[in-house]
C-alpha cells in the first residue's frame, strides 16, 4: 500500500452515501488514507463506523452534492461520484465511476454493536406483542 491519500466525494441522499462506502475497502488497498465527504450529517456515524474509512467530513450545506472547505491538494486522488443510472447495482456503478475494475454488487453497513442489541430487543418485543410478521413497525398478516 502506498502512503497516499484518497478523498471520495459522495453524491445523493442517505442510501446513495451508504452504497458509496462500498469503495472504501478496495481503495484502502491502494491508499493509506481514505476519507469521505458526505452531504448529510444523519448518516455520518454509519460511515465513520467503516474500518476502511479514516475521516468523514460533512458538507457545510446539507444536500445531495456536498461542499466543504477541504484542501484538495492534500489528496493524491479525489473521486467525485455522480448520479446513478441504475444500469447495474448502485455499488457497482459507484465502483465503476471510481475506476475500479473488479466491481461487486455487495456493500457492508458497519453499525454500532450497542444499537444492534437494542434494535434486536425492540424487534423481539414487537414479535411478542403482535405474534405476526412485522414490516416497518406495522402489523402484517
Amino acid at each position: 500500500m502506498n502512503s497516499t491519500k484518497c478523498l471520495v466525494m459522495t453524491f445523493g441522499f442517505f442510501g446513495d452515501i451508504i452504497f458509496a462506502t462500498s469503495l472504501a475497502e478496495k481503495l484502502k488497498e491502494e491508499h493509506s488514507v481514505v476519507d469521505y465527504l458526505i452531504g448529510f450529517p444523519q448518516v455520518a456515524q454509519l460511515v465513520r463506523n467503516n474500518p476502511h474509512i479514516n475521516n468523514v467530513f460533512v458538507s457545510n450545506y446539507p444536500g445531495p452534492k456536498p461542499f466543504c472547505a477541504i484542501d484538495l491538494t492534500e489528496y493524491h486522488r479525489v473521486i467525485e461520484l455522480g448520479a446513478l443510472d441504475y444500469e447495474v447495482t448502485p455499488s457497482q456503478q459507484y465502483q465503476q465511476q471510481a475506476g475500479l475494475t473488479a466491481t461487486s454488487p455487495e456493500y457492508k453497513v458497519y453499525t454500532t454493536p450497542d444499537y444492534d442489541i437494542i434494535a434486536q430487543q425492540v424487534i423481539e418485543e414487537l414479535k411478542q406483542t403482535y405474534k405476526t410478521g412485522i414490516v416497518t413497525g406495522k402489523q402484517i398478516g
